[in-house]
């Protein structure tokens, strides 16, 4: 079982890997298509207070950024250990039930997609410590409660 729980830590860690490089390569080729566009901008030596030129640049800056919070992601998501956690914390899976019977699978890193990761038939939603669900659960341990948008969340299962 142990061994199982922690094949399930290590597929979620990588497919957020993947997702991040994805995300990551996308906006590498965003980041020198914009600048390909403001290259080729025909007026570019015209004025230096072309607005054009300077959305493109303003984009590319925010691109770059984004680019940059990526890599401090994947940083961070190799640095979590592939090991039981008796607390949640960074890189916990969590296992909850609503008082109406329903189970949720949540693993602590960042919000980098709104939709779940489906592992074995069971969607794992992302959640970022700083979020309201998020900070609720940190540090709880199993069969702790935590109320969350009028649902009362109980801990199962901590991994």
């Amino acid at each position: 079982m142990v061994q199982k729980e922690m094949e399930l830590k290590t597929r979620l860690v990588n497919a957020c890997i993947d997702m991040l490089n994805q995300k990551k390569n996308h906006f590498e080729t965003e980041i020198k298509e914009t600048q390909f566009e403001a290259n080729q901008f025909k007026g570019a030596m015209e004025s230096r207070y072309d607005t054009f030129k300077e959305e493109l640049q303003e984009r590319k800056n925010s691109l770059i950024l984004q680019l940059n919070k990526l890599d401090e992601l994947l940083l961070v998501i190799n640095t979590i250990q592939i090991q039981k956690h008796y607390r949640i914390g960074l890189g916990s899976i969590v296992k909850a039930l609503d008082e109406k019977g329903n189970t949720y699978h949540y693993f602590i890193f960042a919000n980098i997609s709104s939709k779940p990761i489906n592992i074995d038939g069971d969607d794992y939603y992302m959640l970022n410590l700083e979020s309201p669900l998020g900070n609720e659960l940190n540090s709880k341990i199993t069969n702790e409660t935590v109320n969350f948008r009028e649902k009362v969340l109980k801990i199962i299962h901590i991994l």
